[in-house]
């Protein structure tokens, strides 16, 4: 679950409970506007490694390149920074394998900044697509549920999911970002290979 790292990380920063959304989200919102930052932090957001069997049950989530100019917005984004660097690992394996996507469909409480959805369309050089539908994994159980009690033909799935999708935002890549991040990436993974292996 991303929310659990990074929820865990701005209590720890900025000294608010996650679970007052109005504290919450401002944090999240000067996040958002924070245009110039260091960019010589990498998080790789291990906060709970037993969800990850091949991962050494000993190592935790681990913040690298932190110096005297470092600022606690700087540790945020690289948190998040490296929870979306993990879904980026599960997009390429899910390539290696022959699956590709031309768009991401995102969901949840962290998909609701916009700068988090491009970070992930940067991160996965992917278009973004978000709904505007907080929780989308309840929908998709829905309509699972919906076609499982035959309420509803595949057709009438298609056609909800078109009704749901048809206001939603999509994010773009930036080249210029996508290259940064597949450099990023890179070093990330030889990261998760050299200490958590």
């Amino acid at each position: 679950n991303a929310g659990v790292v990074v929820e865990y990380i701005i209590k720890l920063l900025y000294d608010i409970d996650p679970q007052d959304p109005i504290k919450y989200s401002k944090v999240l919102e000067s996040l958002n506007n924070t245009v110039k930052r260091t960019r010589t932090l990498i998080s790789i957001p291990l906060l709970h490694p037993e969800r990850l069997p091949f991962i050494k049950p000993t190592r935790r989530l681990s913040i690298l390149g932190l110096d005297s100019s470092s600022r606690r917005e700087d540790v945020a984004i690289s948190v998040i920074e490296g929870v979306l660097m993990l879904l980026a690992l599960i997009y390429s394996s899910m390539e290696d394998v022959g699956v590709s996507v031309d768009e991401v469909r995102v969901g949840g409480k962290l998909s609701e900044y916009y700068f988090i959805r491009k970070l992930l369309a940067n991160i996965l050089g992917r278009k973004v697509m978000y709904t505007t539908v907080g929780d989308l994994s309840h929908i998709g159980n829905i309509f699972l549920a919906l076609r499982a009690l035959k309420h509803v033909n595949q057709k009438g799935i298609y056609e909800l999911c078109e009704s749901i999708t048809s206001g939603a935002e999509r994010v773009y890549p930036t080249e210029n970002e996508v290259m940064y991040y597949k450099s990023l990436l890179r070093e990330f993974k030889d990261l998760i290979n050299k200490l958590y292996m």
